[in-house]
Parts: C-alpha cells; sequence; structure tokens
C-alpha cells in the first residue's frame, strides 16, 4: 500500500536540512521551476547560473509535481542530486522559501521515476510519496514536522 505524507505546515531548519538529505539519499533528480511572467532577481539569477553545469534538462511545460497550469507555460528546470547541489539547497531554510522571484519555485524530488516529494511554494502543499509501511515507519522515525499520512 502506499503512503502520501501531507504536509500541514512549512518544513524549516534542521527539519528542512533532513528532507534534503532524506531526498538526495534516494533520488537521482530533482527540479524547480521559473515562472515566466515572474521577473528573477540576481538572487534567482545566480542560483541558476551556479547549478548550470549539474542541469539534466530544462522544458517549458504546464504542469510538474504538485502543480498543474492553465495554458501558459514555465520553465521547469531537472537536476542531478550532486552534492554540490545539496549544498546550493541549503541556501534556503525552508521548503517554502522556494519561491519566485528570488529563487525558482515549487521544489521536487523524482525517485525511479517518479515524484517522491513536490511541494507548491506559494499555496503552502507539499507531500511525500511512499511506496510501503517499512518506507512510512522509517520517515515517522526521522522526522519531527507536522504531517498527515494518507493511504493511497
Amino acid at each position: 500500500m502506499k503512503y502520501s505524507i501531507e504536509f500541514l505546515e512549512d518544513i524549516k531548519g534542521e527539519e528542512y536540512n533532513k528532507l534534503v538529505d532524506y531526498a538526495f539519499n534516494q533520488c537521482d533528480k530533482f527540479g524547480l521551476v521559473r515562472r515566466t511572467e515572474i521577473e528573477p532577481t540576481d538572487k534567482c539569477i545566480e542560483f541558476l547560473r551556479n547549478s548550470q553545469k549539474t542541469l539534466l534538462e530544462l522544458k517549458q511545460l504546464t504542469e510538474w509535481p504538485g502543480t498543474v497550469t492553465f495554458g501558459e507555460k514555465h520553465a521547469v528546470y531537472f537536476y542531478k542530486t550532486t552534492q554540490e547541489n545539496r549544498k546550493l539547497l541549503m541556501m534556503n531554510d525552508s521548503i517554502y522559501s522556494w519561491l519566485n522571484p528570488d529563487f525558482p519555485e515549487d521544489l521536487f524530488f523524482i525517485r525511479r521515476g517518479k515524484t517522491f516529494i513536490s511541494s507548491t511554494a506559494h499555496e503552502q502543499l507539499g507531500s511525500v510519496i511512499l511506496d510501503n509501511e517499512i518506507e512510512l515507519e522509517d520517515f515517522e522515525s526521522k522526522f519531527n514536522f507536522k504531517y498527515k499520512v494518507v493511504k493511497r
């Protein structure tokens, strides 16, 4: 049975760092989105420049993990999960602080070709998809932020 861990609060500080480490240990790529209608700040441009060498793919999409838009395409960046990128993700101290215009937004992680973690920063929505009860028990033993478990 699959489980969805639905975030009930922003994941900040040490819990955010643990979540990033947890995802990097299990996923081969992650992604972020730059909304085309929002002019990026120098901070966002610097992040995109610093992460460029591990960019796997840049797509113009109307949907990505956790979000579906209506018609307008946005720049969705897919990156390798590397130690260097782990450090770049630590530039922020919470999952919902990945928000345009200062940063690309909607941090997500892909595991075995499927969404593992998704977030929609401006709506403060996020989740982790777990494949079985063993993964659920492991997750529950590691994290202390507020969430609810939904059987899928």
